[in-house]
């Protein structure tokens, strides 16, 4: 089998105590029978991905570092917010909700510019990552 056609793994913590195993780090290329302590990247539930984020938030609020999910969660917080400020009567809780998730995929998707300081700072970054230059 070629790493192309490998499923993407997670790995899954064995020492965390909640009912799902926590995500703590990304693998290629793991064979279910080689690696048992894998599963699928396809088979994380909304639950799981929640407990990984509220870990991230809960360790960094015990004085852990700010790891990547902390910082991702953290920023699509903050939009989350300013979705909800913007938005009227029963749409401001799907707004938020909504916001959230696009954020959390990706914090420079241009659905987001309307709630940024500067509107035009999202355009250029996409531009820059077009264009080859890092960004965002």
């Amino acid at each position: 089998m070629t790493n192309q056609s490998m499923p993407e793994r997670v790995k899954l913590d064995p020492d965390y105590n909640g009912h799902d195993s926590q995500v703590i780090g990304w693998a290629h290329d793991a064979v279910e029978d080689d690696w048992p302590e894998y599963i699928r990247a396809d088979a994380i539930t909304p639950q799981i991905a929640a407990k990984t984020l509220l870990a991230a938030e809960e360790s960094f609020l015990s004085g852990g570092p700010a790891t990547e999910q902390f910082l991702s969660m953290s920023i699509a917080a903050c939009f989350a917010a300013q979705a909800y400020e913007k938005g009227f009567g029963d749409q401001a809780i799907s707004s938020m909700a909504r916001t959230f998730l696009i954020a959390l995929i990706d914090p420079m998707d241009e659905r987001l510019d309307y709630l940024r300081a500067d509107p035009v700072s999202g355009e250029a970054v996409r531009q820059a990552r077009a264009a080859g230059k890092g960004g965002g």
